[in-house]
């Protein structure tokens, strides 16, 4: 664990400082204090970047790394040119630019400074920053699993679809799914390196694993569960790469994490009521000429064969995305960066629709790309596709710990992003501050591994 005897007083301020908003980041109405601790950590960070003199040429000589910095600064460019001179509303794209894509790139230049600092070992080593990174988000499952038990305990009911601080499911579920991937990767560089990262002992880990695990049951999103899923397949199959040491302990943790991680996939499917209805709600919600329903909310909404309503998240997710996609197309070079640009695109394309100009469509890659086009879209698949295919070849070239950190973290990101709108707000910065971090430690790993060479 973290020895807090051993810290110095810088090391404690921007620990803290960074522990603080980690676990503020996440619970709403907490805005101003989560700006008034990134401008202070930022402050913090760049007084004492300068004082100890630490060179930014180890991770711009790392071509991987240079890369993904290429890209994020031609995406930035694209969505600056695009909210000017292509964007309906110019001030508002502008306003949605600095606060939706702007603020998560200081987030990343962050995570890329503290990933710096701890990789010259002077203010804090690597291992507690990525523990401590850890264990500020295992705070919030703490929390929703304690009372997931004591109100069973009360009620003898499982608590469901509940959300603990962070007053969603949807949005406790980004963080068990961070935090499972994030353990999954330890017990991967475990098994086949036989060293830590996270100071946390192996059975700790494994506990905190299952905790993770109950969580994701309590918030109960589907697609949460199915992330967790995959993610256990690609462990397993990391595990197995490469191995010459393939022994039964290893083939026993590898059964035992599939089917620790497939239990909320199973328990969501049996207990999830949404499923019964799915494939029947399919051709309605796609109908949306004639069922309008997903515009007209306080209209009647459709009915199945037996009589019921339609599920309202079943229907309007199908609704929103049918109707996202007939927008792209409508307009392939999009209408303006901004995290409700659908319920903009409603009001262009629907005319006669006024309330709904602050939806979104459930989905961050639609919402992106009604925004900003094909061309937008493209940009941002080629980023997140190089981060992925390039962190998944140097990880199977040379075993490093941090590269499968941003493959496990960035295509986990891009999964829900499909089906979920968080390609925004502090979801958006969260993700770059944890690939601001992964993404630098692996290029001074890769850099400190040419060196030992």
């Amino acid at each position: 664990m973290i020895d807090i005897s051993k810290m110095n007083l810088t090391t404690t301020i921007i620990l803290s400082n960074l522990a603080l908003l980690i676990f503020i980041l996440n619970i709403p109405g907490t805005i101003a204090l989560r700006n008034i601790l990134a401008a202070t950590l930022l402050m913090i960070l760049i007084t004492y970047w300068a004082q100890a003199k630490i060179s930014i040429k180890p991770i711009l000589s790392n071509k991987f790394f240079r890369g993904n910095l290429v890209m994020l600064l031609v995406i930035t460019i694209y969505l600056f040119i695009h909210s000017i001179f292509v964007a309906d509303d110019v001030s508002w794209s502008l306003s949605q630019f600095r606060t939706q894509w702007v603020y998560p790139m200081i987030y990343f230049m962050m995570g890329v400074s503290l990933a710096s600092m701890a990789s010259i070992n002077q203010y804090f080593k690597v291992e507690t920053l990525i523990t401590l990174l850890f264990l500020s988000l295992f705070i919030h499952i703490i929390y929703i699993d304690l009372v997931a038990i004591y109100s069973y305990i009360e009620t003898s009911t499982l608590l469901l679809r509940y959300g603990g601080l962070t007053k969603s499911p949807v949005l406790s579920s980004y963080i068990s799914n961070i935090l499972i991937s994030m353990i999954i990767v330890e017990f991967i560089h475990r098994l086949k390196k036989k060293k830590r990262i996270l100071q946390i002992g192996s059975f700790w880990l494994a506990f905190c694993l299952f905790l993770c695990i109950f969580s994701s049951i309590i918030n109960g999103m589907r697609f949460g569960a199915i992330s967790i899923f995959f993610m256990s397949l690609s462990a397993v199959i990391l595990i197995i790469i490469g191995n010459q040491n393939f022994n039964k302990t290893k083939v026993l943790i590898s059964i035992s994490v599939i089917i620790l991680c497939t239990y909320p996939l199973i328990y969501n499917a049996k207990y999830d009521v949404r499923w019964q209805t799915l494939v029947e709600t399919i051709p309605i919600a796609i109908d949306t000429e004639n069922n309008l329903f997903w515009r007209e909310l306080d209209t009647p909404p459709p009915v199945l064969s037996n009589g019921n309503r339609v599920n309202d998240s079943n229907y309007l997710r199908i609704a929103w995305a049918t109707k996202g996609l007939e927008y792209i197309k409508n307009d392939i070079f999009g209408i303006g960066y901004g995290r409700n640009i659908f319920g903009h695109a409603i009001q262009k394309y629907e005319k006669d629709i006024e309330s709904l100009r602050g939806f979104h469509s459930h989905s961050g890659i639609i919402d992106f790309t009604i925004g900003v086009g094909i061309i937008g879209l493209l940009l941002w698949l080629f980023f997140v596709g190089r981060i992925v295919v390039f962190s998944a070849l140097i990880y199977v070239n040379s075993g490093h710990y941090f590269s499968l950190m941003s493959l496990f973290i960035t295509s986990g990101f891009f999964f829900r992003s499909i089906v979920d709108s968080n390609m925004r707000d502090h979801m958006f910065k969260q993700f770059f501050l944890l690939v601001g971090i992964a993404l630098t430690l692996a290029a001074f790993e890769n850099k400190k591994k040419v060196n030992d060479s």
